[in-house]
């Protein structure tokens, strides 16, 4: 798409959470010995990350997040308008896990409710869309949850996916104001092979007798990754910056997917961007997806005292799709909640059966 102008936009709260434990990635040298954690934790720069229990689920993270935020905002769920649920990993296959959040947090019937499948470019792609049905004049507020968990770990034998990804949920209060966002937004379906998960749903379903796990594991060509993300990410903010006539200085900070650390350095690099320029979360959080820029937002205002009270924030993202993008957004400080720990999750979600009308 070309660059667009969304007027009349404001982005007035956000908030996330994480699970309670947190694993080290020190700890893993026993499983994969020291040589192999060293160079892991050099090139992709993950320490440490949180870890959910084995029923949370990535809405489960969101449903916190959201009841804390509109708690905050001293929201009511009757002004929601639309409710948007960006995930790769829904709790269900069908129906979309946005109508479980709604009936969760108890949003009105008069509300628009759907999930979109995206990876890591999820939340500039989920502020573009609902900042468009704003703009549409269909929605005067929304929620936009993105959640991801993953459980990696707990299943494969592959040391970047054991210790790459955190697990994260983000709620996003997007509603008519008098701010603007300036979006960029890029897709290139040829890659579509590059990273993803092939198994599990219809082209290539696990054999019930003889189930191919590795199938379902999340696997990544590295090389053609790397390629990628340091082409387009700098080529889309020259774009960018030419469609919108702003420079790096208009901003104070830019906010990178927090895909790998030795990734994201090079392609500040080549962006010319010095290091306090682009807060870095990956170390405390590992990947979490589409989560990471909301998860790096939320550190950089919990962690940083000198940050303007009204911060002008760059988003860069670039993923699984292959999809990329640019957006700049304005957030007020006071609308950034602290960093929320929860193990808690959707108990009443294991005893409903499907197709019995009435849960049980």
């Amino acid at each position: 798409m070309a660059g667009t102008t969304i007027e009349k936009i404001a982005v007035t709260g956000l908030a996330c959470a994480v699970p309670t434990t947190k694993y080290k990635t020190e700890s893993y040298i026993e499983r994969f010995g020291e040589t192999e954690v060293g160079k892991f934790v050099d090139m992709v720069g993950v320490k440490e990350r949180y870890v959910s229990i084995e029923n949370q689920t990535g809405s489960d993270l969101c449903y916190t997040a959201a009841k804390e935020l509109l708690s905050y905002k001293n929201i009511e769920p009757s002004t929601i308008d639309a409710l948007i649920y960006m995930t790769q990993i829904p709790d269900y296959k069908q129906p979309s896990t946005a109508y479980v959040l709604h009936k969760r947090l108890e949003i009105k019937q008069d509300c628009l409710a759907f999930d979109i499948n995206l990876g890591c470019t999820g939340f500039i792609y989920g502020i573009t869309v609902m900042a468009s049905l704003i703009n549409s004049g269909l929605v005067k507020r929304g929620l936009l949850l993105v959640g991801e968990v993953s459980k990696a770990d707990k299943m494969t034998d592959n040391h970047t996916n054991a210790m790459m990804f955190g697990d994260a949920g983000a709620a996003c209060i997007i509603e008519q104001g008098e701010s603007q966002i300036n979006t960029l937004l890029k897709s290139d379906g040829t890659g579509f092979h590059i990273m993803g998960i092939q198994g599990g749903q219809a082209r290539h379903p696990l054999n019930k007798e003889n189930p191919d796990w590795d199938s379902i594991e999340p696997h990544m060509n590295g090389f053609e990754t790397f390629r990628f993300a340091i082409t387009k990410a700098p080529s889309v903010w020259k774009e960018f910056s030419k469609s919108f006539h702003c420079t790096i200085e208009d901003f104070d900070y830019v906010i990178f997917h927090q895909a790998n650390k030795f990734m994201v350095d090079h392609i500040a690099h080549k962006m010319k961007l010095t290091k306090e320029k682009y807060p870095l979360s990956i170390d405390r959080y590992g990947n979490t997806n589409g989560v990471s820029i909301p998860i790096t937002i939320v550190d950089l205002c919990e962690r940083e005292e000198n940050i303007p009270e009204t911060i002008k924030l760059l988003c860069i993202a670039f993923g699984v799709g292959l999809s990329w993008g640019t957006i700049s957004i304005v957030l007020n400080k006071k609308d950034v909640l602290p960093m929320i720990y929860s193990d808690d999750y959707y108990e009443e979600a294991y005893s409903i059966k499907f197709g019995q009308g009435e849960e049980t």
